[in-house]
């Protein structure tokens, strides 16, 4: 639920920075600011085409994952974050021919969208980690039985 309202946050402030490009609110001086800037090319600055690609081979890669882990629900959680990142990115795709990036910290340009991939993905990889730790002791336990 609070991944959805962020979503939505998201779709507003990039509606709000789409319509209002010539604002800027800096916060923490310089170093965090709110700004419009229109992201052309895919991931990390790739061009569209090595983007496609390797966009194409993620998404087949998270669902994959996605129809493998479904039934953990521990793991279930971040990718719903993953897949509502993506979705985020991919509504400005659609309808404005490019990602609409409006946060600024330091170098880096990103939106609530981008945030919540990465943290999914972030997330994933730690129950990954969990899991794995979980089984070893459930495996330990039954040793000493």
């Amino acid at each position: 639920m609070i991944a959805i309202l962020l979503l939505a946050g998201d779709f507003w402030a990039k509606q709000y920075f789409f319509d209002h490009k010539d604002q800027a609110y800096s916060l923490l001086g310089s170093q965090l600011v709110l700004q419009f800037q229109a992201n052309e090319g895919l991931l990390a600055g790739l061009s569209y085409s090595q983007g496609l690609l390797i966009g194409v081979i993620c998404l087949s890669i998270f669902f994959g994952l996605l129809i493998i882990d479904s039934f953990r629900k521990k793991r279930r959680e971040p990718l719903v974050l993953v897949l509502l990142g993506g979705l985020g990115n991919m509504f400005d795709r659609v309808t404005h021919g490019q990602v609409i990036d409006y946060i600024h910290l330091n170098r880096l340009e990103y939106n609530i969208a981008d945030a919540l991939i990465v943290i999914g993905v972030v997330w994933y990889i730690l129950t990954l980690f969990s899991v794995n730790d979980s089984l070893a002791k459930d495996m330990r336990k039954s040793e000493q039985l």
